[in-house]
């Protein structure tokens, strides 16, 4: 126990003994009690959110001064003292723009969560660190590749990057999406087990709730349903997310919509309308046996098929 604590305890001491010097009986007794205990529950709750404790005596000393009827302040007082949690250690930590494609140079949250951007270099890619504070250690290095495609027109060929690896991409104007630049091929479903309708917006007619544009949320559930037998139960969802978390195989409204740009710069999908290489699946189910496709017969249209079925696959992004 420090020199200073005692100190202040026994001006305490000192302020309550004046106190009940001033009162008689059993009243006295009590309300030197009550006196006290209030003072134990103000160093008990004003401590625990880190006030020092020098500071805290001199409040209480001060306190009881007053009741008391006692002239002048205790020592210390208005000083604070030195005590109290101190500083709290950050550790430095990268932000969204790590190991991404951004349209320009990172900056603050994005480019650090926590911490101070440190060491920036580059004109895209582009690194730098996250310096902690406090004690705090700095994260490892953070970098961001420049996305070539931000401002070009649809059907522009550029790359961005996923999970560190630079793809290359075709811009679509419709929904602000990128498409993988060539076909793939795929079946819906295995067609031995996990039937039925797995996505909320199963239904038998083209409208849905989501207008049937929302293929990354579609394309996460049919991934999470997936087991890893028979070379996987949604293979066309789960042959999209291969290329990275933020592919996905694009709902019936997106689809449609993409194929409709069909011949835009180097945006190109096979429109002979034949099956199965001009038959495109789109994320969105028709019943428990048949999911919507999209495919061109005088214009892009979509047409509900059966899953086990193996179609093209263009895989998109946002």
């Amino acid at each position: 126990m420090s020199i200073q604590f005692l100190n202040r305890l026994g001006e305490i001491k000192i302020r309550l003994s004046g106190l009940f010097g001033r009162q008689r009986g059993a009243s006295g007794i009590e309300y030197g009690m009550l006196v006290g205990l209030i003072a134990v529950a103000v160093l008990a709750g004003v401590a625990s959110s880190g006030t020092s404790i020098s500071a805290l005596f001199v409040a209480v000393c001060n306190k009881l001064n007053t009741v008391s009827g006692g002239g002048g302040t205790c020592a210390g007082s208005g000083t604070g003292g030195t005590g109290g949690s101190g500083p709290v250690a950050v550790n430095g930590a990268c932000g969204a723009d790590n190991g991404i494609s951004v349209a320009s140079t990172p900056s603050g949250v994005a480019a650090c969560a926590t911490g101070t951007l440190t060491g920036l270099s580059g004109s895209g890619p582009w690194s730098w660190t996250c310096a902690g504070s406090n004690g705090g250690s700095s994260s490892g290095a953070c970098t961001a590749s420049i996305n070539t495609c931000a401002g070009l027109p649809a059907g522009s060929a550029c790359t961005m990057t996923e999970s560190g690896t630079a793809q290359p991409v075709i811009v679509v104007t419709t929904n602000l999406i990128y498409a993988w630049p060539s076909d793939q091929t795929a079946s819906w479903n295995d067609g031995t087990s996990n039937w039925g309708q797995v996505l909320s917006d199963a239904t038998t007619t083209t409208s849905t709730a989501d207008g049937y544009m929302n293929g990354q949320s579609d394309t996460n559930t049919l991934v999470a349903a997936t087991v890893p037998v028979s070379g996987g139960h949604y293979q066309a969802a789960t042959m999209c997310r291969a290329h990275g978390p933020d592919w996905y195989l694009p709902a019936q409204g997106e689809l449609v919509a993409m194929l409709g740009e069909n011949g835009t710069g180097s945006l190109s999908f096979n429109s002979t309308g034949s099956d199965p290489a001009g038959y495109y699946w789109s994320a969105s189910e028709y019943n428990n046996g048949h999911a919507w496709f999209g495919y061109y017969s005088g214009g892009w249209l979509s047409y509900p098929i059966g899953k086990v079925n193996s179609l093209s696959v263009r895989c998109v992004r946002r």
